[in-house]
């Protein structure tokens, strides 16, 4: 008979916990055979009030898809090789976000199976994002202080 190898790992962790803004980094990767494992990253960021997810688009309005997209591949250049820096140019049109003391990370959330290890996660400094924040939030505020 021949021996299946399974595993399954999940490591959650809390990236910031600023008031009033708490935001989470969830890595799963599973094997159930076949050629290649699997694996994502998953960011939350919550309103510590109100338990409620908040958009990463309601704390940075200006930071839609396209300009995700455009501040990503300039980020990443620097740790992906060119073969995955094409994929991320041709694939990468969907992001995960959470929060941490250094900025704003983004992860590739819509790369094919094949090319999944090539799903770099970067820190965009919040200095570099204040054009785009809505300083006018509280939970924006405190990413920000005078």
């Amino acid at each position: 008979s021949r021996r299946r190898h399974t595993r399954f790992r999940n490591v959650t962790g809390v990236q910031t916990c600023a008031l009033p803004i708490f935001s989470l980094r969830d890595d799963v990767d599973y094997y159930c055979g076949g050629a290649h494992p699997d694996n994502w990253t998953e960011g939350v960021i919550l309103d510590r009030a109100t338990g409620r997810a908040v958009l990463l688009t309601t704390l940075f309005p200006k930071l839609g898809a396209a300009r995700q997209k455009t501040l990503y591949l300039s980020a990443v250049k620097a740790k992906v090789d060119a073969e995955c820096l094409n994929v991320l140019r041709e694939d990468a049109d969907e992001f995960t976000a959470h929060l941490s003391a250094a900025g704003v990370n983004l992860t590739p959330s819509d790369l094919p199976h094949v090319v999944s290890a090539c799903a770099e996660t970067v820190t965009l400094p919040y200095a570099t994002l204040r054009g785009d924040a809505n300083l006018n939030s509280p939970l924006v505020k405190t990413l920000y202080p005078k």
